[in-house]
């Protein structure tokens, strides 16, 4: 089932059009410890973008002998709110209407002594300045000279490069995830390292992956605690209304960003009552079977959920909401090495290489340099240690022909990666006025994770792991107009969240069960045993609460006769509360050399180390919570400057 298209929806406005930029950026790793501030200044003769969340349309009026029409009053009607926005234009005939929500737009012109000009079929797009030149015939007022229909509006006040996704691809394009971030894989300057609905990584225009700046109705949906760029939020896509990627060539808005920036808007109401229901499967029913698994991994992917959008004062107030849930159980089958069931009882006459030949064990006490070889190859019994037989108990038994004589490859398994994702977008729009406008838009971004084990025993399972995630964030936006040539723009935006990771049957006490001294954890250790498959998870507890994010924006903008002056800054403030203990019960690796003759080739086996109690290294890691805060403040200007009706110049 595929959603409704939504016609042009609203998308309350940023002005983000500045070249250069002043940026100090400082950041606390603990409690008290400044790390020196970084200070830079850039100058970048480039040409800005109208931008985060909203585009722009510039242009000049002339009559027919191509002379300058000052004093002609533009006004440009979003066709699908009925919200309007009026200018006039300068005394060289010039206009620029900024701050307009993405959608479709019907655009008059009035002046006296010509006919009024009419013209539909107009798009907005995100991030785009579109220039919109008007010819006026002489000719009265109430004439109407109408043009009607889709015509191509040249961007020629940018020299960003970058690829923009309309609203219909985004909704249209059948991708696996239903996600956006899927998106970045249509765009020729983006290359995706990674996918997923949760969160995707990318590398824009041959840079680093998660290094990209994500933004979310224009304001920050990265991982400022961290200091990473990573995207916190994968919004559906039935609740965006367009994307767009930037390669290089951006404004010092951007400053931050080391390579690219995605830009994304959420979907808002209309005067029209929109709503869709939509529910997508995939099943292994309808699946082939691995060819080296005996059956078919398992596979349950729903993705299912509605929007809905419309007027609440018809021409003012705007609501729209999407919930969508994914509940997703992905099949995966692994093909390991255990030991058999001999070489656990400490027999291993059986034991070779690959080319079938012997391999010896030797009792490491016997000796350094010169051990003796364990009688027919078997441990006896007596030297046995009980913590080492114990840990290998919980290998479980092999179930398949090994790969070669040496026993690889010879137990496979299905185990599911269990998703349960939930996203809520809730958004409101208000015109208080022409000279007011406010935005409230909420996201809840909740994707729990269980991987189910493939071991008998869940505890001592490599893949088995719990997760608890879920991300707020909170935007309010209010855009005010002191007057026709003054308009001011503030975003705020606090996103609050948690990360919890967990070992399976973490409670069990397992160090105390299996008669490790000295150890304070409750996990099952990480045990390695070279050759064979691991046992135990490799992070055994991370708990990260409380994550906060806040972000500021702030700009003016002055338009003064051919000159658009704007300047402004943010400010990021962050903190990160992590709980850490990778190894808090333990992890022991046990190699080949506890039982191998030295200098011989050919000897010693890990799982017989294991056996009697020779562990080539183990490690307790647990670390003190570690309270990260990140600060990160910016301001800039910027002047665009028509200097004639071919040439803008930038400067910031």
């Amino acid at each position: 089932m595929t959603v409704d298209p939504w016609g042009g929806v609203q998308s309350y406005p940023q002005i983000s059009r500045f070249q250069g930029g002043l940026t100090l950026f400082h950041t606390i790793l603990s409690p008290g410890r400044w790390h020196p501030a970084r200070l830079g200044l850039t100058f970048l003769c480039i040409s800005a973008l109208w931008a985060q969340g909203t585009g722009s349309i510039t242009g000049v009026v002339v009559d027919a002998s191509e002379s300058r029409l000052p004093g002609t009053t533009v006004e440009v009607t979003n066709l699908d709110t009925g919200v309007s926005a009026t200018t006039t234009t300068n005394e060289a005939g010039e206009y620029t209407i900024p701050l307009l929500q993405v959608g479709r737009y019907q655009l008059t012109a009035v002046a006296t002594g010509f006919r009024t000009h009419s013209r539909s079929g107009i798009t907005v797009e995100l991030g785009r300045a579109a220039r919109l030149d008007l010819a006026l015939e002489v000719g009265q007022v109430t004439e109407t000279v109408e043009v009607v229909g889709s015509i191509p509006l040249v961007e020629s006040e940018s020299s960003t490069v970058g690829q923009f996704i309309e609203n219909k691809m985004v909704t249209d394009m059948p991708l696996n995830g239903r996600r956006a971030g899927e998106l970045a894989a249509l765009m020729g300057n983006a290359v995706t390292i990674s996918k997923g609905v949760i969160r995707p990584r990318i590398a824009v225009a041959g840079s680093r992956g998660d290094q990209q700046q994500w933004l979310i109705d224009g304001v920050n949906s990265s991982n400022v605690a961290l200091e990473i760029p990573q995207a916190l939020f994968n919004p559906p896509v039935e609740a965006v209304q367009e994307m767009r990627v930037q390669q290089n060539g951006y404004s010092a808005e951007y400053g931050n960003s080391a390579g690219g920036v995605m830009t994304i808007v959420s979907r808002s109401g209309t005067n029209q009552l929109h709503g869709a229901l939509y529910h997508f499967i995939r099943n292994d029913k309808v699946d082939a079977r691995n060819f080296f698994s005996k059956s078919k991994a398992p596979l349950r992917w729903n993705v299912f959920g509605f929007a809905a959008g419309g007027p609440v004062i018809k021409n003012k107030s705007f609501f729209f909401v999407n919930n969508e849930w994914q509940k997703q159980q992905i099949g995966v089958t692994n093909t390991l090495t255990v030991p058999t069931a001999a070489e656990l009882n400490g027999d291993f006459s059986s034991t070779t290489s690959a080319g079938g030949v012997l391999t010896r064990i030797f009792d490491p006490i016997s000796g350094s340099a010169n051990r003796e070889q364990f009688k027919d190859n078997i441990i006896p019994a007596s030297r046995l240690d009980p913590v080492g037989t114990k840990l290998a108990s919980f290998y479980p038994g092999p179930n398949r022909e090994p790969s070669n004589r040496a026993g690889a490859n010879n137990f496979v398994g299905n185990r599911t990666n269990a998703l349960n994702l939930s996203t809520l977008t809730l958004k409101a729009d208000h015109h208080f006025s022409e000279t007011d406008r406010l935005t409230f838009r909420f996201i809840l971004h909740d994707f729990p994770t269980h991987n189910t084990p493939v071991f008998s025993q869940p505890a001592a399972d490599p893949f088995g792991v719990e997760t608890d995630r879920r991300a707020f964030s909170y935007l309010f936006s209010e855009v005010h107009n002191f007057s026709p040539t003054l308009i001011n723009d503030l975003r705020w935006n606090w996103q609050p969240r948690r990360f919890k990771l967990l070992a399976l049957e973490r409670d069990g006490e397992w160090p105390s069960q299996l008669g490790l001294l000295g150890v304070n954890g409750s996990p099952f250790p990480r045990v390695t045993a070279s050759g064979f498959t691991a046992m135990g998870r490799g992070n055994q507890y991370r708990v990260q609460t409380p994550i906060n994010d806040t972000h500021i924006v702030d700009s003016l903008t002055w338009f003064k006769g051919g000159h658009t002056v704007k300047f402004g800054g943010e400010i990021r403030l962050s903190r990160n509360q992590d709980d850490l203990r990778r190894w808090v019960s333990g992890n022991l690796d046990f190699r080949p050399q506890g039982t191998r003759l030295p200098g011989a080739g050919n000897t010693g086996d890990a799982i017989a180390s294991m056996l009697v109690g020779w562990v080539h290294r183990g490690r307790v890691q647990e670390y003190d919570i570690l309270d990260r805060r990140a600060q990160y403040y910016a301001a800039f200007v910027q002047d665009d400057w028509k200097v004639t009706q071919n040439f803008t110049l930038n400067t910031g």
